[in-house]
């Protein structure tokens, strides 16, 4: 399936029903998450651009382990709960998580490399900013 291209270099970390609640609720991690479906054509064709792919390949390079981009295939999500996380948009969508909690930020861009690693880096740069102020407290 053309999903596969996705995670084709294994830039892109590939969630599962097992997976998704280890890799996104941890206290130390940011972590992007994109959820398509395979019958929903913008998904495809935002994955056959490789926007997303660029945008994992950047934080990879980085070798930062507090953040990681990752992508689920709708069908994998592992409850109704978590589903709830994407605002009842379950075909293709954006999620933020930081210290496990969702952010509420609205991705209001353009969908370009440049924007999601403008808007990774400082969502996440406020997360190691805000770990640094608690742990002085």
């Amino acid at each position: 399936c053309w999903d596969d291209y996705l995670y084709e270099n294994n830039y892109v970390y590939k969630l599962t029903k097992e997976t998704f609640s280890k890799e996104v609720f941890q206290l130390d991690k940011c972590v992007l998450v994109f959820i398509y479906a395979t019958w929903n054509g913008h998904s495809k064709h935002f994955i056959l651009n490789n926007i997303y792919q660029n945008v994992a390949k950047h934080f990879n390079s980085q070798q930062n382990p507090s953040i990681l981009i990752s992508a689920i295939n709708f069908n994998e999500l592992p409850s109704e709960e978590i589903a709830n996380y994407f605002n009842g948009n379950y075909w293709m969508n954006f999620r933020l998580f930081k210290n496990g909690v969702p952010n509420d930020t609205v991705m209001a861009f353009d969908r370009t490399v440049n924007n999601f690693i403008n808007f990774v880096t400082e969502s996440c740069l406020k997360l190691n900013a805000d770990q640094l102020l608690n742990d002085d407290l």
